[in-house]
């Protein structure tokens, strides 16, 4: 197996960096494991047998342009790598850590965090949701490669893998809440329905061609932050909880469900643009609409939830 694990994280403005952080990043984010490809790659093909792992931070983040960047095309080396390797039994995938407090992490937050007008320790608040220990982040990233079969052109998280694996992390921040049983059935209805269509959406895109199906990802992607199957895990741990009766102390917005509701819009927007059949938009708007009224009818339940949780946490009772 070949863990692309290596990495280092130049902070700062794009035309302010330099060229000599660029060119490092450059060396170590995307050309380290190009090289790396290039002499392992040649013995798995001849076994029949192999695993690489790229370990990528996607997306566009202020002051992060010469780390992201790199890390952003080790996805689209691991995609690639999927298309050329198909029944050759070598495995390819990405899995994102989160963030994980290492002596690089911690050394480029203490630069980035005032860039954001935080404090260090508001910035791991901020993020506390994505904040895994490094035994945690190592531990999911071993489960993966146990599990690499499952995995084969996907992008993951550390999470996702340990939940796979039958590892649960502690989550200090939920509450447990006494739901009327009306008020959870409903909920759990309209939940179960979001992940119905989310679901059958996702699959969906597998059918398309590469191109536009690698288009469809990234755009989803750049829209909610996540790929389809990290959002699918977020939604399911979201049915799991409200089962068990507790819920994320958290706002709406950063809600799986919630993230769908902006790329469900994003949908009706791009429809306006791209079908010219008059019947065929209505009939797609409708169907878009009829998703969001779903999501609506839910926020509704989640809002009536989360007065609860204030009055639980205003009389400190946190295990009602």
């Amino acid at each position: 197996m070949l863990i692309n694990n290596a990495t280092i994280t130049p902070i700062g403005p794009v035309h302010q960096v330099g060229s000599k952080a660029w060119d490092r990043s450059y060396a170590v984010n995307i050309r380290g494991p190009v090289l790396l490809i290039e002499q392992l790659l040649p013995g798995m093909l001849k076994r029949k047998k192999g695993v690489i792992v790229f370990l990528p931070s996607s997306g566009a983040a202020p002051y992060m342009g010469a780390y992201e960047i790199f890390k952003t095309a080790q996805v689209e080396l691991s995609n690639t790598l999927v298309a050329e390797l198909e029944s050759t039994g070598v495995i390819t995938y990405s899995v994102g850590p989160g963030i994980v407090k290492t002596e690089t992490a911690q050394k480029a937050i203490e630069v980035l965090a005032p860039l954001y007008g935080k404090s260090t320790s508001e910035f791991y608040l901020m993020n506390e949701n994505y904040l895994l220990s490094s035994e945690e982040a190592g531990a999911g990233i071993a489960a993966s490669v146990a599990l690499a079969n499952i995995y084969n052109g996907q992008e993951i998280g550390s999470i996702q893998a340990l939940s796979d694996a039958g590892i649960n992390i502690n989550n200090h921040n939920e509450i447990r809440v006494v739901f009327n049983e009306n008020q959870k059935v409903k909920m759990l209805s309209l939940l179960e329905e979001i992940v119905k269509t989310f679901t059958e959406q996702a699959d969906g895109w597998s059918s398309r061609i590469v191109f536009e199906r690698q288009w469809l990802l990234r755009d989803f992607k750049k829209c909610t932050g996540l790929t389809p199957t990290e959002l699918r895990e977020e939604l399911l741990a979201l049915v799991k909880t409200t089962k068990d009766n507790y819920v994320k102390e958290e706002s709406w917005e950063n809600t799986p469900v919630a993230k769908l509701v902006g790329y469900y819009k994003r949908q009706l927007k791009l429809l306006e643009g791209y079908e010219k059949d008059p019947s065929k938009l209505k009939l797609h708007k409708e169907i878009i609409n009829q998703w969001l009224d779903t999501i609506i009818m839910y926020k509704e339940l989640y809002d009536q939830v989360g007065l609860n949780i204030n009055g639980i946490r205003n009389r400190g009772d946190r295990d009602r």
